[in-house]
C-alpha cells in the first residue's frame, strides 16, 4: 500500500512513463505549482497534456510566457486573431497578451490529486 505523497508520485510517474514509453502516444507531463488555477488545479499535482492539441474555448492549456520564459497553465478564454487570450481561474483579469499557437506547449488531459 502506498503510505506516503512520495510514493504516491512515484506511482503516478512510473505509471504515466510506462503510458508514455508504450502507447508513443503525444502526451506530455509536467508538475504544477501556484495558486491561480484553484480550485481545477491545486500546486503540486502531476498534469497530463495532449501535445497536438485542437484547442478550444474553456480548455486548459499549457503555454511558453514570452514575458518571462516560464510555462504557464490556465484556460483559453477566447481566440483573438494571433492566439488565445487567457485567464488563471482564480483570477478575475485576463493574462497580458495571447498565447500564439507556436507558445501552446499541451492541453490538459488528466490530472492528479495533489501530492504536496
Amino acid at each position: 500500500m502506498l503510505d506516503n505523497k512520495y510514493e504516491k508520485a512515484f506511482a503516478l510517474w512510473m505509471m504515466a512513463g510506462y503510458i508514455f514509453f508504450t502507447v508513443q502516444m503525444p502526451f506530455g507531463i509536467i508538475l504544477t505549482s501556484g495558486t491561480s488555477m484553484q480550485p481545477t488545479l491545486e500546486g503540486c499535482e502531476v498534469a497530463v497534456l495532449d501535445t497536438n492539441p485542437s484547442v478550444e474555448e474553456g480548455d486548459v492549456i499549457a503555454f511558453e510566457n514570452s514575458e518571462n520564459g516560464k510555462q504557464v497553465m490556465h484556460r483559453a478564454v477566447m481566440h483573438s486573431g494571433d492566439g488565445w487570450v487567457t485567464q488563471g481561474d482564480n483570477v478575475d483579469h485576463y493574462d497580458l497578451g495571447t498565447a500564439n499557437e507556436s507558445e501552446v506547449v499541451g492541453e490538459l488531459v488528466w490530472h492528479s490529486p495533489s501530492l504536496c
